[in-house]
């Protein structure tokens, strides 16, 4: 219809001039007003309001809303509940490989379910106490810096994205933008240009430190070697925490191996240090008692010693023992078969292949003592070699 009557009254061309001309001001600053729609016929022209103009309008009613404060409260919460079905490891195939990295030993999982619940409640707390405002602001830089390693890592280290990763990140984004968009609209006001600068180079600083600080402690965890560590844990006996090791080398047909079992035990017993016992398998059916050893020493501690002189009068009378059988002399001796997995049989006899090669040893029975901190080793070898009192004062020696 205004087209129409601007072609009527001839003057289509005419106002498109105007328009353009009209104060000096480009067209998309102004329009004029055309005679439909302004009864007294003027042709003034009327300011549209400027992008700037507009952004203010748009940042100032969110401010007057407070959506700010709940849109980052929404997206906070978001990133916790994401972190918590992480770690139940609600997620496809392609995280798989992702949660196979630490950070300082912690898994991504556990450091953002503490992370983002402390992260809202400084949040909450910032709407009664200003100050937290900044530290909530500067926590989600620091995670930000974070998540820009994490996601490298999973684009040029792993090769794929874990969905729920990136869930993750773009909530901490989120948060992140719904904070600072707000200060946009200060960021120039007089007496305030300098300050504001300020805060952004800090909240920068912040992102750098929570990049390197992640950088430094991010490793990929070895599955085989934290079951080798703990495998190593719990199958030894005495002081766990001794810088002394002793390594006793011994075979299940070995009779003067089995001759010399009390004094294992009285050495265990007074030594300040921790002893392990290595089955050496000088002969070959001793590797049919290594799986049931490794269950007595992981499951039957108690009880160990006692096993231990049953299993040699065992092995006296056959080399293939059944799992009745050695179930049967475990319930003699008050202790319950609790077979391991065969991952962990694997790992211990790889454990000790390697301490067999590592130290040399040639035949049983055979000690080896080492000072972790000094590296310093001493072994004794063969039954003249080896009593109560020699394997004490070797492990005096050595401190």
């Amino acid at each position: 219809m205004i087209l129409e009557t601007a072609v009527r009254d001839g003057k289509l061309m005419q106002d498109l001039e105007l328009e353009s001309l009209c104060n000096g001001v480009g067209h998309s600053q102004m329009v004029k007003d055309h005679p439909i729609a302004n009864d007294s016929g003027s042709r003034d022209c009327v300011k549209l309001p400027s992008p700037t103009a507009v952004s203010r309008m748009i940042i100032g009613a969110i401010n007057i809303l407070n959506l700010s404060f709940y849109i980052t409260l929404f997206a906070l919460m978001s990133a916790t509940i994401l972190s918590y079905l992480s770690w139940l490891g609600i997620c496809t195939e392609m995280c798989g490989k992702a949660h196979s990295y630490r950070l300082y030993d912690l898994t991504f999982e556990i450091i953002g379910m503490v992370y983002f619940p402390m992260l809202v409640a400084t949040h909450l707390i910032s709407k009664y106490k200003p100050f937290f405002k900044t530290v909530t602001s500067l926590m989600i830089c620091a995670g930000i810096g974070a998540e820009i390693l994490f996601i490298y890592v999973q684009k040029y280290l792993i090769g794929h994205f874990c969905p729920l990763c990136l869930s993750i990140a773009f909530m901490l984004l989120i948060a992140a933008l719904s904070i600072f968009i707000p200060y946009t609209s200060k960021l120039f006001q007089k007496g305030l240009t300098m300050p504001n600068i300020f805060k952004g180079k800090l909240h920068a600083a912040m992102i750098a430190t929570g990049f390197f600080i992640s950088l430094a402690g991010l490793g990929q965890h070895n599955e085989l070697q934290a079951e080798e560590a703990n495998v190593k844990q719990e199958i030894s006996f005495g002081n766990a925490n001794s810088a002394i090791d002793v390594y006793i080398f011994t075979d299940w047909l070995c009779p003067a191996c089995e001759a010399l079992e009390p004094a294992f035990e009285q050495a265990i017993a007074s030594a300040d240090a921790r002893f392990t016992f290595v089955d050496d398998p000088v002969h070959e059916a001793t590797l049919n008692y290594t799986p049931y050893n490794l269950a007595f020493m992981v499951n039957s501690k108690m009880k160990y010693f006692s096993l231990r002189k049953a299993m040699h009068e065992l092995a006296n009378d056959t080399k293939a023992p059944t799992q009745d059988q050695i179930a049967s002399m475990a319930s003699k001796n008050g202790a319950t078969l609790k077979e391991l997995n065969y991952g962990t049989v694997a790992v211990a006899s790889k454990f000790f292949e390697e301490l067999i090669k590592k130290y040399k040893v040639e035949g049983t029975p055979t000690i080896v003592i080492v000072n972790s901190k000094t590296s310093h080793i001493k072994k004794l070898e063969g039954f003249p070699q080896i009593d109560k009192d020699k394997i004490l004062n070797a492990i005096k020696a050595l401190k």
